[in-house]
């Protein structure tokens, strides 16, 4: 069979599981802490998936700063000191999907897994390798939650969003449902086929083989992209997306 290279994510996976959550505040507005974003003030009919760690801190904030989804002074990842750094690195939580199983095998035994090891898990008095070590990790994992890679697992998770708010289901079941679909349940789950993914969901797996073909999601590529001018190729970022997170090159996925 053909080597492929998957990203795992539910109870006992590499990832801890995906806890989808809409959050509002007082006035029906979307919060920072929502997974899902809206402009409902202005009634703009852009939608935005949130993890938490860097998706809304841009010039962005600067144009739009009265939006009720961006975030305060201490949740701005990006102006985080060394020792807020150090402590997300220690924590494994690089926002609210990339959670990492310390347990699992498969995490211990990916390069980044190993330098956890090397470095003890960051605990205790770090010398400055160890502080220069977990600081390269927090980049890294700040690039990779912001790369074209991680924008297609995202345009998969808006676009379950949009089809379930447009059968009226409410906030609960939404999340619920959006769960479902990126979590493991059980093996029995796995889609064999393209339409068992829209049925079934993902099972907890990005990067499988689905009738004999390398598949990591099912949606559009090219309007997962934040810009049309992106000269990453979609064809090398369906092959090589996942091969590129474990081998701890996300910068190449810009």
């Amino acid at each position: 069979m053909e080597n492929y290279n998957s990203l795992s994510i539910g109870k006992d996976k590499v990832l801890k599981p995906f806890d989808f959550k809409i959050e509002k505040n007082n006035n029906g507005e979307y919060t920072y802490k929502s997974y899902i974003l809206e402009d409902v003030v202005n009634s703009s009919s852009v939608k935005a998936i949130n993890f938490g760690f860097g998706d809304v801190e841009s010039d962005f904030e600067k144009r739009n700063p009265n939006l009720s989804f961006l975030p305060n002074a201490t949740e701005r990842v990006i102006d985080y000191n060394e020792q807020q750094k150090i402590d997300v690195v220690k924590s494994g939580e690089f926002g609210r999907f990339y959670r990492f199983n310390f347990d699992n095998a498969y995490f211990k035994n990916s390069l980044i897994g190993k330098l956890y090891q090397k470095n003890n898990y960051f605990n205790g008095t770090l010398n400055e390798e160890q502080k220069i070590n977990a600081k390269n990790i927090f980049d890294y994992m700040f690039y990779l939650n912001n790369s074209s890679i991680t924008s297609l697992i995202k345009n998969e998770i808006l676009n379950e969003y949009i089809s379930l708010k447009s059968q009226s289901k409410n906030d609960n079941v939404i999340e619920q449902s959006i769960n479902n679909f990126i979590n493991f349940k059980n093996e029995d789950s796995d889609p064999k086929t393209l339409e068992e993914v829209s049925s079934k969901g993902y099972n907890g797996k990005f990067g499988r083989l689905i009738e004999g073909k390398y598949f990591l999601v099912k949606g559009d590529f090219s309007k997962a992209f934040y810009s049309k001018t992106n000269s990453y190729a979609i064809d090398q970022l369906k092959r090589n997306g996942t091969y590129l997170i474990k081998d701890f090159e996300s910068t190449d996925l810009f």
